[in-house]
């Protein structure tokens, strides 16, 4: 039963801290655990392509705020988009730790078979 709790805290990890909890199941004796490697991995992923989607929307925002009316009003729709990105975020990563914690597997649609690929490889 503790090795089950042990599990389901480090799964928590894997998944609530993202590339630091990858880090960490790969530095313990954690690394030979599929399911631990799979959460690490798919929570990079989620907040890697949060962080390029966050930088894209800020670039279109500079670059499409420069034409006169029309850029305005678009600049202010990247933001209103933004905003409703980071809540969903949120969310997500929420129910993925809950995920995690409870030892379900628990696969984001894209970036679940892509951490399946990528975890299997380390």
């Amino acid at each position: 039963m503790a090795d089950e709790g042990d599990r389901k805290l480090w799964a928590a990890i894997a998944w609530g801290l993202g590339l630091l909890g990858l880090i960490l199941v790969l530095v313990t004796d954690k690394k030979s655990d599929k399911e631990l490697k799979f959460y690490g991995v798919q929570s990079t992923l989620l907040g890697v392509g949060l962080f390029v989607l966050n930088i894209a929307l800020g670039i279109a925002s500079l670059i499409i705020g420069v034409i006169p009316v029309i850029g305005g009003i678009l600049s202010v729709l990247f933001g209103l988009v933004t905003l409703v990105i980071f809540p969903v975020y949120g969310l997500v990563w929420l129910y993925g730790l809950w995920k995690a914690y409870t030892l379900e597997h628990f696969s984001l649609p894209v970036l679940g078979k892509l951490a399946e690929d990528f975890s299997g490889k380390l």
